[in-house]
C-alpha cells in the first residue's frame, strides 16, 4: 500500500523472492495449451539473469537485469526485510510495497491475491489503460492494483474495501505510509474509508 515509480525506492540489495509472469493463450482457445503455459524463453532468461546477479552481489548486473525485466510482463517480488510487507517490481520501472495482515485484524482483504498481481503487471505493461483516467478499485484489499494505477499516472484513484473505518491496524498504516506521500490524500466517502490519488 505504498508505492513508488523511482528506481531509488527499489530495495537494495535486490533479493528476488518470487517471479510472477503473464503468458498469453491462443485467441479463441478456451484453455492454455501446454506450449502456451510455458514461460517464454526470453522471460525465463531474464529471471535467471537477475537471480545470478543478485547471488553474485553484482550491482551493475542487477541493474541491467532489472532494466530488462522492466520491459517484460513480469513482476519481481523482492525480500523486504519486514515480515508483513511485500515489495513488487512491476514493468515500466513501477514498484509497489504493500502490507499484509490477518483478515480479522484489519477488516480488509488481508492478502495480495494472484489476480491482483496479474492485473498490476498487465496495467504496468499497458499504462495507457489508466493514464489520465479516473479509476475505482472495488474490494482493493491491501491495494496493490490501486497503488499501481496511481503510479502509472491515473488522474484519480479510489481504493475501496469493507470493514471498520479505522481499527488501528492496516488502515491506519495505509493512511500514514501512503496518504502521506506526494499526491495521495485520504477522504471519507459515505461512511466508507477510501484513499484517493490525485
Amino acid at each position: 500500500q505504498e508505492g513508488s515509480s523511482t528506481e531509488a525506492d527499489v530495495p537494495a540489495p535486490v533479493v528476488p523472492a518470487n517471479f510472477w509472469c503473464l503468458v498469453e493463450k491462443e485467441p479463441g482457445s478456451p484453455t492454455f495449451t501446454e506450449q502456451e503455459a510455458m514461460i517464454p524463453e526470453k522471460d525465463r532468461a531474464a529471471c535467471l539473469q537477475l537471480l545470478a546477479a543478485s547471488k553474485a552481489g553484482d550491482e551493475a548486473a542487477v541493474a541491467k537485469a532489472l532494466a530488462t525485466l522492466s520491459t517484460l510482463p513480469i513482476a519481481v517480488e523482492t525480500k523486504s526485510g519486514q515480515a508483513d510487507h511485500r515489495v513488487f517490481l512491476l514493468p515500466n520501472k513501477c514498484s509497489g510495497k504493500v502490507r499484509e495482515t490477518t483478515f480479522g485484524g484489519s477488516g480488509l482483504g488481508y492478502s495480495v491475491w494472484e489476480a491482483g498481481i496479474a492485473l498490476s503487471i498487465h496495467l504496468a505493461s499497458n499504462p495507457s489503460l489508466v493514464h489520465n483516467k479516473v479509476v475505482m478499485e472495488l474490494g482493493s484489499g491491501v491495494g496493490l492494483v490501486g497503488v499501481a494505477c496511481g503510479l502509472l499516472g491515473a488522474e484519480e484513484v479510489v481504493l475501496t474495501d469493507f470493514g471498520a473505518v479505522d481499527d488501528g491496524s492496516n488502515q491506519a498504516w495505509f493512511a500514514e505510509e501512503v496518504v502521506g506521500q506526494e499526491g495521495f490524500q485520504k477522504r471519507g466517502v459515505e461512511g466508507a474509508n477510501s484513499v484517493v490519488e490525485e
